[in-house]
């Protein structure tokens, strides 16, 4: 006995010393918090004083973004400031075409290296594209790809394999290094339509992909595929699982079904020998009330100074919400999903449309995004937000960009604090509906893909002026 109490008395001081260090960690953030505010503030004076014609040209830039990109050529050719260092590119437009799909574009998926786009059609076929040869044709066409839709694209980390899903129950694997005529390198057999296919984030050999059948497959690309799709079965859900998103750690998987759950299952629990029952699952939340279907999540790119934390979901309903997983600081609390934006705008009802994030270079969190609610009623802040907004562009800025029934792109800024994402730009010129539309890793280039069979290709109205 005495031994029991020997040992609950040293799990008791553990606690008690951690949770210390956590009272550390929140008193050391809440002095970054303040830093911050001083920093901004510093900022706001610095823009009041900037002049009332670089303040005049910066608001012409703003705008609602509904007037495409003349805005961003017009302010652009104006002095941002007297240092001639303002940021001036804020708004995407059209650069080009890209055809060669006989059919609608449901998936587009820029390579992990930058340099190649990938396509796949309701034609049933992938393309391949030379990212520095945007107005050509493609690079790597393969007709009969699949023997029905093409709806799912992964890169695998090193860009040199190509993952497409159909809606023929299988996923394939292809070198896109070898000639157009090659055979895929592997099929792996899926339970019902493949949905979403996603490449593991630490681990070449591994992918994921989930299907109509509620089915979440892991699949090893040093194994030879059996054929049989019971065998790479990892989860079963409760309802059709239309994405994954799994976290740069490879520890966390995040699914999105059709009856609207998003579910974070911890793959240091999952085996293939607990399929029957939810397993791994850390935790769900609904996405809306309704429970609308959820056709897409993706992760913000990581920052050099904060980790992936930032999620976009689409969903049946109107909203495009953009969550916060939080700080892994802390990890025992690092999972739970809080909303910051619900944006508005785009159609997304009955169809599967997906988003994308761009994380500008210079971007800077303002400061805890969580914490915001109780500042923003603060006039002052809303001020403050409000001349940040002016002079911030696009490389200073988080983007989140998303398709829409109504064949347009929508792009909104969600740089700031809870409750603040806007419409930043309409971009217009597909002729049916947007299914997809992705960022490049590293560059603020956008590919939109449309059932209009063609992917149109976006790029910054003006680059930064540091002259």
């Amino acid at each position: 006995g005495s031994s029991g109490v020997g040992g609950e008395e040293y799990y008791r001081n553990k606690v008690e010393e951690l949770s210390k260090e956590r009272e550390g960690l929140y008193s050391r953030v809440d002095g970054l918090e303040k830093e911050n505010r001083e920093l901004r503030k510093s900022l706001y004076e610095l823009s009041v004083r900037v002049g009332e014609k670089g303040r005049a040209a910066k608001k012409g830039v703003v705008g609602n973004g509904r007037e495409g990109g003349r805005g961003a050529g017009d302010a652009s050719s104006e002095p941002g400031s007297e240092t001639g260092e303002m940021e001036v590119a804020v708004k995407l437009r059209f650069k080009c075409d890209m055809a060669g799909h006989a059919g609608a574009v449901y998936a587009v998926c820029f390579s992990g290296n930058g340099q190649l786009l990938a396509s796949g059609s309701m034609d049933k076929s992938v393309a391949i594209w030379d990212v520095n040869k945007v107005g050509d044709s493609a690079l790597l066409t393969i007709p009969q790809a699949h023997a029905a839709n093409v709806v799912a694209l992964a890169w695998s980390m090193d860009s040199r394999a190509l993952l497409s899903g159909g809606y023929d129950h299988h996923v394939r694997e292809w070198d896109v290094m070898a000639t157009r005529k090659a055979p895929p390198v592997a099929e792996h057999a899926a339970k019902g339509f493949v949905q979403t296919v996603i490449a593991s984030p630490v681990s070449d050999h591994l992918a994921y992909f989930g299907t109509s059948k509620n089915a979440i497959h892991r699949i090893d690309r040093r194994t030879r595929p059996s054929g049989n799709p019971d065998e790479s079965v990892i989860i079963t859900n409760e309802a059709m699982v239309n994405t994954l998103f799994m976290e740069l750690s490879g520890n966390l998987l995040f699914s999105g079904d059709h009856g609207g759950a998003l579910r974070i299952w911890d793959m240091r629990m999952v085996s293939s020998d607990n399929e029957n029952e939810p397993y791994g699952l850390l935790d769900e939340k609904l996405n809306s009330p309704d429970r609308y279907p959820i056709t897409h999540i993706h992760g913000a790119p990581q920052g050099s100074d904060e980790e992936d934390r930032f999620l976009a979901v689409n969903s049946y309903d109107k909203y495009l919400r953009v969550y916060d997983r939080g700080a892994h600081i802390l990890e025992a609390q690092s999972q739970k999903l809080e909303l910051l934006h619900s944006l508005s705008g785009h159609q997304n009802r009955n169809w599967p449309i997906r988003s994308s994030f761009y994380r500008g270079e210079q971007y800077v969190p303002s400061f805890d995004q969580r914490r915001t609610q109780l500042a923003s009623a603060d006039t002052f802040v809303d001020d403050l937000e409000h001349a940040r907004q002016l002079t911030k562009g696009i490389h200073r800025s988080l983007l989140v960009a998303t398709g829409s029934a109504d064949g347009n792109a929508y792009v909104f800024d969600v740089s700031g604090p809870a409750g603040s994402g806007a419409l930043l730009q309409v971009l217009t010129g597909h002729t049916d509906r947007v299914y997809c539309v992705d960022f490049h890793p590293e560059e603020p280039i956008l590919a939109t893909a449309s059932a209009d069979s063609k992917i149109k290709i976006w790029t910054p109205a003006k680059y930064t002026s540091t002259g």
